[in-house]
């Protein structure tokens, strides 16, 4: 099977946009079983959502990178998602700071966003550590 009727496959069922499948067949070395049951694990994590402007989003996005808990950062406009970015890799990696560039340079073009924040852990505060 190829991969993109993999994705297809993961679209439809998991009701994933085509990034979001990618990125799950990526995660689970191209087995779709797996990606599902990926999928199936990222709806059980806790979600938070924020409305803000430019400045103030990104000093959120910044806040949550620090309390290192956060797995997905995504950035919408009137429900359309402008960026979805991983975290857990780019944290491990020291590849955060082009993500951040890049969500900082989106976020300075916008007047008013949505800020989505997927955690791996609902037991911790959304408030960082003081």
């Amino acid at each position: 099977m190829e991969e993109l009727e993999k994705i297809d496959i993961l679209r439809r069922r998991a009701d994933l946009s085509y990034a979001e499948a990618k990125a799950l067949l990526d995660e689970a070395g191209g087995d779709i079983v797996q990606a599902l049951i990926k999928a199936e694990g990222r709806h059980s994590r806790p979600m938070e959502q924020w409305e803000l402007k430019g400045k103030e989003a990104l000093e959120k996005v910044r806040e949550v990178v620090k309390q290192g808990n956060a797995v997905r950062v995504r950035v919408k406009r009137e429900d359309k998602v402008l960026l979805d970015i991983p975290l857990t890799a780019g944290v491990v990696g020291g590849i955060i700071a082009p993500k951040l560039a890049l969500v900082a340079s989106v976020l300075g073009l916008l007047t008013k966003c949505t800020l989505e924040v997927e955690r791996k852990d609902a037991n911790l505060d959304s408030e960082p550590p003081h």
